[in-house]
């Protein structure tokens, strides 16, 4: 019975802390309400921030007061919350508005991406060498224009942590599906779609800015 007392006990205290209208006078309840809310707002301005400029903060923190009482799939870890709020207020704001914050979004999950990043050489690659993309790559395509950018973007973490948003051509669309997963650069170059010229000068490059990696398969290292 206790158990079961306990139980809604802590149901009624989440309740006061999610229900900004709900009538007390509990200092502490007042308190973890606020730090609540201080906590949230803090996630939103550190992950959304062009989101969080162009809003408001009092639009933002009538945003977080609903999204405390409708949404109840909350995780307290920073990232959770990031992810349950876009979740949350995606279907509630204008298609422009949701691109953004889905733009932002792969920008943070890139940032805090554990993939290790190795820093490559182009003068490594040899015949024998595997081409992988960069392990934090997420490739995304903004139909309007956000914060400057509109088109195809490759966004990805380089080896000195650096997040980096290349425009993505029509070569780069085509030697990124090729390579996929892996791909040796043997079977790059039997490639009749580009001449042996081209594909050296885009390898040389994409491995410069960190969007690809290479292994030899003798040596195993960069």
């Amino acid at each position: 019975m206790s158990a079961y007392v306990n139980m809604e006990l802590s149901q009624e205290f989440s309740n006061m802390l999610r229900n900004k209208q709900s009538i007390t006078k509990d200092p502490s309840v007042l308190l973890y309400r606020e730090f609540l809310r201080g906590n949230i707002e803090n996630v939103i301005e550190h992950t959304f921030p062009i989101f969080y400029q162009k809003t408001g903060i009092k639009n933002v923190q009538q945003h977080i007061d609903d999204f405390l009482q409708d949404h109840h799939a909350l995780s307290p870890e920073f990232h959770h919350i990031a992810t349950e709020f876009l979740t949350f207020i995606q279907e509630r704001v204008s298609p422009e508005i949701r691109q953004g914050l889905e733009y932002e979004w792969v920008v943070f999950c890139v940032e805090i991406d554990e993939g290790i990043v190795s820093h490559c050489s182009p003068e490594g690659l040899s015949n024998e060498s595997m081409l992988t993309t960069n392990p934090t790559l997420i490739c995304i395509t903004l139909s309007q224009e956000i914060n400057g950018l509109q088109g195809s973007f490759a966004i990805f973490r380089d080896a000195q942590h650096q997040v980096i948003r290349k425009p993505l051509s029509q070569i780069d669309h085509w030697m990124l599906s090729q390579i996929g997963s892996s791909c040796s650069f043997l079977a790059l170059k039997s490639s009749k779609e580009t001449t042996e010229m081209q594909l050296q000068h885009w390898l040389n490059e994409a491995t410069e800015i960190g969007l690809i990696q290479h292994q030899s398969t003798l040596r195993l290292e960069c």
